[in-house]
């Protein structure tokens, strides 16, 4: 399901959540099919709600999908299932499911 975005001067989308997101700039992969593929990505920001995803190129996630944060600064990782509530371009919105 797409959704309709409000997007700023500097081309990001305008702050349309409950939560505010925070910088960050995390790798994650976009897992697909039970963890059988997966799809580099930046994670640009995020919130204990959801996540703003930068692709390397410009592709179409599915609905829902499996989100694997990397940190590299303790070697941990976070697996989260996600719902795509926007994309423009490389750009991808979504929302953690619980």
């Amino acid at each position: 399901m797409e959704h309709a975005i409000e997007i700023n001067a500097d081309d990001r989308p305008l702050e349309a959540r409950d939560q505010t997101r925070r910088r960050t700039l995390k790798s994650g992969r976009i897992e697909l099919k039970n963890q059988t593929s997966t799809i580099d990505v930046t994670i640009r920001d995020m919130s204990l709600s959801g996540a703003l995803l930068l692709l390397k190129d410009i592709w179409t996630p599915p609905a829902e999908f499996g989100l694997l944060v990397l940190n590299s600064n303790n070697g941990k990782t976070q697996r989260h299932s996600c719902l795509k509530v926007w994309q423009k371009g490389t750009m991808v919105g979504v929302r953690f499911l619980v």
